[in-house]
């Protein structure tokens, strides 16, 4: 019956609501050599017609013409997309706003052109490139529609030169087949341009996109058609990645002396055809992913972060998406850290992509080694199928096992294992979008209450928006390899674990006003609630927050709300997460209040502001949390965040101050030279965080790292320090060879 009621809201969505198709561009295919230098002088472009100042309006409004003229045209040989583009620029005695020249830029806080395509056409899955005038480049992945954006993780080779003139720039682009995953002989992809322009604080895409969806939204694209349709060549192909990597570190906590180890390892990618590919990994080092932004918790609860690491992202979606956020039957990152500690990766394979037009598939297992101090280890395994559903949806089934080794001998008992069906809607117009699920875990002692499921979807279109989730997890329901974080309830006072069912309801509704005249793009009220009940529906866990949200048409914003909180404790809990005496069992209701204001992106001084305040259990808690960004462009962006926390409670629990201060310089000095330094003071977590990383790419997907890390201990409260924890160099190289 649900699937019924998803496919018929896919079904019976107005075509005309849809602008999908209303473009075509013909990619000219050609025998003659593209030189990549910016310069449009090949026969090839001088008699391509492409397409010219046809772009529309997204941003201020979506119902008119761009007054940014851009024109693209695009080619193709037998091993390489080719895209030519054009950027007139009306007002060339005004700098261009770059945030950086450093790799994976943001788009919406740059100059830049984009491009999107969907080579399945299934509205699902796709790949974005993207430049900015400084030659800076940017690519990544488009999962689940495009609405919420490109995982610019994703990592490929392909190439680009910018040239700028007093006219505007120009940009031409090779990305190799061998790079993207696709149909052998398919005459027809989906795509889709957006050009912002922030001089004229403007964004246009080719076909419109309506200002409530995000520009990479594969919805809402047209048809690029190749003269000669591209062809999957015979045979393997393969890219091998050795890495050999130097590390020293000293354990001052520990009081261990200076230790100094090579080590060595290996990627390779196999492209089993031109839609299907194998991963595989021996020894694996992620000592050069950025390090994870700390934040402070007052939840009860894990916080969730995300994966970096570049061997889990491609085709990410097919195992990480099942589920919801805060309900993931798989999650990566649980492979090879645990509380934060590393567990030695040995190896991994993953398979993954399309067979035929209408299924994708996906394998992977990983085998980590034995975490320091113990002698086990554990397999990671996890299989997908999804089918094509509709015109974008899809049906999905996964199942994942974590099996436990001891002395490299299976350890019985020691496994858990899901299996899990997701359906997943996105509608011809996009308006609808949702998701239902059913997933059943198995392990020792398992029995028939150990499921979760749940049930969400979204209506959205320019001046409503609704949404209806509920979801509902048994205590026994175990995800030893995803991330369920609400089932594990802690006593604080025993200082152990339990586990507790939770039914969850959670409506969104807003609505949006776009004023004619006036300092305002738009005016938004939101309701939202998000309640949590026990498994004797009681309810535990209530907040409900309603207020307005102004969007200026200088892209400042300004937001503002009331907060009602009802918390219930089953156990003795310190909330502040630094204290030893403990909230007795109970039910506390408060209030806050808030205000949020983001500044004018487009200035060089930049940043956001929020100050909270109101009841916090029994008691007070003021906060107040900014961030600052300036920008020295094109090299240099540096930024402070900062976060503080006045708890103050009746005794005998009195005053709580928590303070996270962030300190960040990016700096990229070319296109391929970048150092970035993070700093992170923490008292919560009583921790000084330095991460310091120098990257050179010396070739395409080829790099040096350097990266330096030091922990110290801090007082918890002030900002005195106590000594340092360990300190860290490595030097990395890794190099990218094609076979």
């Amino acid at each position: 019956m649900l699937i019924f009621l998803f496919s018929f809201a896919d079904v019976v969505a107005n075509p005309a609501d849809t602008l999908a198709g209303a473009g075509r561009l013909l990619v000219i295919h050609t025998e003659e050599h593209i030189e990549i230098d910016g310069v449009l002088n090949e026969d090839v472009w001088k008699h391509h017609s492409g397409i010219g100042n046809q772009f529309i309006q997204h941003f201020p409004y979506d119902t008119s013409r761009s007054r940014t003229q851009t024109e693209v045209m695009m080619a193709s040989d037998e091993h390489n997309l080719y895209v030519a583009v054009i950027c007139r620029d009306a007002h060339p005695e005004k700098p261009y706003i770059i945030q950086s020249m450093k790799r994976d830029f943001s788009f919406p806080v740059s100059d830049a052109f984009s491009m999107v395509i969907d080579p399945w056409n299934d509205g699902q899955n796709g790949f974005s490139f993207g430049v900015n005038p400084m030659g800076a480049q940017r690519e990544g992945s488009v999962e689940g529609g495009g609405n919420f954006g490109v995982t610019t993780a994703w990592d490929q080779v392909w190439y680009s030169e910018v040239k700028r003139t007093p006219e505007g720039w120009v940009s031409e682009w090779k990305i190799p087949f061998r790079s993207l995953r696709f149909p052998a002989g398919a005459a027809q992809w989906k795509v889709n341009f957006a050009r912002n322009n922030l001089k004229l604080n403007e964004t246009s895409t080719w076909v419109m996109v309506p200002r409530n969806f995000n520009v990479a939204n594969l919805t809402f694209t047209g048809v690029m058609e190749f003269q000669k349709p591209p062809q999957s060549k015979k045979g393997i192909k393969a890219v091998l990645i050795p890495y050999g990597i130097n590390r020293i570190n000293r354990d001052f906590a520990r009081n261990k002396p200076t230790a100094m180890d090579w080590n060595a390892g290996a990627d390779a990618k196999l492209a089993i055809s031109s839609a299907l590919n194998l991963d595989l990994t021996v020894n694996p080092d992620f000592a050069q992913v950025d390090v994870d932004v700390q934040q402070i918790n007052l939840s009860r609860f894990s916080l969730f972060f995300p994966e970096r690491r570049q061997f889990f992202i491609e085709n990410s979606d097919l195992f990480g998406n099942f589920g919801f956020r805060q309900i993931r039957p798989f999650f990566s990152r649980n492979i090879g850290l645990d509380k934060g500690k590393v567990i030695p990766i040995r190896a991994g394979m993953r398979l993954s992509g399309k067979i035929g037009t209408d299924w994708r598939i996906g394998a992977m297992s990983v085998q980590t080694g034995t975490a320091s101090g113990t002698n086990t280890s554990g397999n990671y395994s996890v299989a997908t199928v999804q089918r094509k559903l509709f015109s974008s949806s899809n049906i999905s089934a996964i199942l994942v096992n974590l099996q436990g080794f001891r002395e490299g001998r299976v350890q019985a008992g020691s496994h858990n294992r899901i299996f899990g069906v997701d359906y997943n809607l996105i509608s011809k117009n996009s308006r609808w979008r949702g998701k239902a699920f059913y997933h059943h875990s198995f392990y020792q002692g398992s029995n028939a209450k150990t499921s979760a499921n749940a049930i969400w979807l979204q209506y959205a279109e320019p001046r409503f928006f609704l949404e209806w989730n509920h979801e509902y997890v048994h205590s026994g329901y175990r995800a030893d390899a995803g991330f369920v974080p609400r089932t594990a309830v802690y006593d604080a006072a025993n200082r152990r674990i339990l586990r507790m069912s939770y039914f969850r309801l959670e409506p969104i509704a807003a609505k949006t006003w776009y004023p004619k005249n006036g300092p305002f793009n738009n005016i938004k009220f939101n309701v939202y609630n998000s309640t949590y009940f026990d498994s004797t529906l009681r309810a535990n866990d209530v907040l409900t927050d309603i207020g307005p949200q102004f969007t200026f048409r200088n892209t400042m914003s300004l937001s503002g709300g009331f907060v009602q909180q009802m918390i219930r404790l089953y156990y003795p809990n310190d909330p502040t997460g630094v204290s030893d005496t403990f909230l007795p069992v109970g039910t506390y209701h408060f209030n806050r209040a808030y205000l949020r204001m983001n500044s004018d992106i487009r200035k060089r001084l930049s940043g956001s502001f929020e100050v909270s305040g109101g009841g916090f259990y029994t008691g007070t808690n003021q906060s107040v949390r900014g961030e600052l960004n300036y920008r020295v462009q094109p090299w240099g962006i540096f930024s402070i965040t900062a976060r503080n926390d006045h708890i103050y409670m009746p005794q005998p629990y009195g005053r709580t101050f928590l303070t996270l201060i962030g300190g960040k310089a990016e700096l990229s000095f070319t296109n391929n030279f970048y150092v970035t330094t993070f700093l992170q003071y923490n008292t919560q977590a009583r921790n000084f965080n330095i991460n310091s990383r120098l990257q050179w790419r010396f070739r395409p997907m080829s790099d040096l790292f350097v990266v330096f890390s030091e922990n110290d201990r801090t007082s918890g409260y002030g900002f005195g320090l106590r000594g340092v924890k360990d300190r860290t160099l490595v030097v990395k190289m890794l190099w990218w060879l094609n076979t």
